[in-house]
């Protein structure tokens, strides 16, 4: 089961990458992007440095974040909380509204776009509805603009930039990198209608992929649970283990 999730995992991030890198038309005439992990691209895409992309690119609440935790309040975002196109908004930790409003900079948008740099660097996802006027801490928050964010996140959760993240990562206990890196990576950039159709192709494909890998996971959980079981029951003597 286990290696079927892998490979799962591995064909869902090769779409996304295809996807992002060449558009769906297989048709398309194509040009050199002169980058090696880019490969070539549709001619009338483009090249762009993510600072070109987005006008603000921020790193969240990183000064002494714990002492914003409230027991009530908005979503406030920790790296764990986040994963593969989806934020844990409801058992994440919780920042009042005055204190979110105290730090502006990060107080987060629906739209915007949340990145781990500790941990699992580069995993993405987009801001919800649910985590708008809510904080983030110690993770990159890049603020929604002339682009499509599901495209945009996309395009982080992509080959494309674990490539680079991959160069400049570093930590031996934690996997990390800055806020000076991001800046500099590249992306291919189709026009933005385009975003929008490659962003609507793998919401449908990504979700069939999640949702056999959910139905996955519950297996693993079961038969773990049943292994556990089985084996209180022979240790304990309420099986009978035959030689």
């Amino acid at each position: 089961v286990r290696q079927s999730m892998e490979k799962l995992r591995a064909y869902k991030l090769s779409l996304i990458t295809e996807a992002v890198t060449k558009g769906l038309d297989p048709d398309v005439p194509m040009k050199d992007s002169g980058i090696p992990w880019i490969g070539e691209i549709p001619k009338g895409w483009e090249v762009r440095r993510l600072k070109t992309v987005s006008d603000s690119i921020v790193v969240g609440i990183v000064i002494n974040p714990s002492q914003y935790i409230s027991d009530v309040g908005a979503p406030y975002v920790y790296g764990g909380d986040i994963h593969e196109g989806k934020i844990d908004f409801i058992s994440c930790r919780k920042i009042s509204h005055k204190d979110s409003l105290k730090n502006e900079k990060t107080t987060l948008a629906s739209g915007d776009i949340l990145t781990v740099r500790v941990g699992y660097p580069g995993v993405s996802a987009v801001v919800p509805e649910e985590c708008e006027g809510g904080n983030c801490a110690s993770v990159i928050l890049t603020r929604k603009g002339n682009f499509n964010s599901w495209w945009y996140c996309y395009c982080l959760n992509s080959k494309v930039i674990k490539a680079q993240i991959d160069i400049v990562k570093y930590g031996a206990a934690q996997e990390q990198f800055n806020l000076s890196h991001m800046v500099e990576f590249s992306i291919p950039v189709p026009p933005i209608a385009e975003q929008q159709r490659i962003a609507d192709y793998l919401d449908d494909k990504c979700a069939r992929i999640d949702a056999v890998l959910e139905e996955k996971e519950r297996l693993l959980e079961s038969l773990s649970e049943y292994k556990k079981s089985l084996i209180f029951e022979c240790v304990t003597g309420k099986r009978e283990v035959s030689a």
